[in-house]
């Protein structure tokens, strides 16, 4: 019991000291101190390369405000008409009177928070709909300076197309209730593929902006990459098959081999790891075991009595299939669960349903006992990877 609440008196110490820790706090020096502390107490797994969690949707916003930054004067223009627009509610009753003369939706103008590259991106999309009515409604309003050349309008759309994919993905990670480690790989293969994808653009603008973005991502996705990657492994829809399928568009064909084994190496590791746990938390069976040996030795005395008085060991059949399993238990496995977990097929299920990955493995916890211990799975699949 001392062992026990000894342990549980370090973790919430090391949990204490990492809430006492202000958000302006975590800068690097700070975690690679915190990092440093963990690993003395041994409380890191893998020697801490699962450590460091980026938020995905601050992963997001920061690669789509690096490609925004590239048109930013676009921007401003759109943004500063609609205020405009909007500061008046004779110039949106004008603005919708030419509108209707255009028989245009009947939607409104939106104005971005300029931090949030979302609404940024709604803001754009909506003001793409109504081009047309910017240039008619500066003949009627000779203050209205905010009219888009033929050349930024086409820069917008062009932007709204590359920025729809990136609003699809935020939008489906926040309606998320859980948005674990395992969920976001696949995403990240998109956006990889598609920035790859652009870097090969024939307009300028948008081939840059992609260059830059994918430069970010790649150093963004170098520091969760093991926990991004280990999350999918284990969610047996995936399993090492989309790794595979995966790296080459996220690190290149050349890097395939050694990306794919430095992950399988890593959770070997991590794996071994909760043998080494499964076996210390099991290291007490020998002890009762023993007492239950010397429980059946009193409640068999009455049979075996008259045996061991003419010197005759007898041993019942029920003992005897005791001692059989017994060696079988010990006998080592062919296979280590994890082997056979990554032979067997993937779970197939529908490409949009919500599937319970925690509860998959509580349900295979006879099969696979080494994955049912606690400090496995929170470690991986149970990781928050949205603040």
């Amino acid at each position: 019991m001392e062992v026990g609440n000894e342990a549980v008196d370090q973790e919430l110490e090391v949990e204490s000291k990492a809430d006492e820790m202000s958000e302006k706090e975590l800068d690097l020096d700070n975690l690679e101190r915190l990092k440093e502390d963990f690993s003395l107490r041994k409380m890191l797994s893998i020697g801490g390369k699962i450590f460091l969690v980026r938020c995905c949707t601050h992963i997001l916003n920061l690669l789509v405000q690096d490609g925004l930054n590239q048109i930013v004067d676009v921007i401003d223009v759109v943004r500063e008409g609609i205020k405009y627009m909007k500061n008046s509610e004779s110039c949106l009753n004008d603005f919708a009177k030419i509108k209707k003369q255009l028989q245009l939706p009947s939607k409104k103008l939106i104005l971005d928070c300029p931090t949030r590259w979302n609404n940024t991106y709604l803001m754009l999309a909506s003001a793409l709909e109504f081009r047309d009515v910017f240039p008619r409604y500066r003949y009627i309003d000779p203050g209205f300076h905010y009219v888009p050349s033929e050349y930024e309008w086409m820069k917008v759309e062009e932007v709204c197309k590359f920025f729809g994919i990136f609003y699809e993905i935020t939008n489906v990670i926040s309606v998320t209730d859980y948005p674990t480690a395992n969920l976001f790989l696949v995403d990240l293969y998109r956006i990889k593929e598609l920035l790859n994808k652009k870097t090969l653009n024939f307009s300028d603008h948008i081939r840059f902006m992609a260059e830059s973005m994918a430069q970010k991502c790649d150093k963004c996705w170098d520091e969760s990459n093991v926990l991004m990657s280990l999350g999918a492994i284990l969610d047996p829809r995936y399993k090492m098959v989309f790794v595979n399928h995966t790296f080459p568009v996220i690190y290149g064909k050349d890097a395939i081999p050694r990306y794919i084994d430095e992950i399988r190496c890593i959770l070997y590791d991590l794996y071994n790891e909760y043998v080494d746990a499964h076996i210390s938390s099991h290291s007490e069976e020998p002890q009762r075991e023993a007492g239950k040996r010397k429980h059946a030795e009193i409640t068999s005395k009455p049979t075996q009595g008259v045996a061991k008085k003419l010197g005759v060991n007898v041993v019942i059949g029920k003992e005897k299939f005791q001692m059989i399993v017994s060696e079988i238990d010990k006998a080592p496995p062919e296979k280590s669960y994890l082997d056979v977990y990554l032979e067997e097929s993937m779970y197939v299920c529908d490409a949009n349903a919500n599937l319970d990955v925690l509860g998959w493995w509580k349900g295979e916890r006879w099969r696979f006992p080494i994955f049912q211990l606690q400090s496995w799975r929170p470690n991986l699949l149970s990781v928050l990877v949205v603040e």
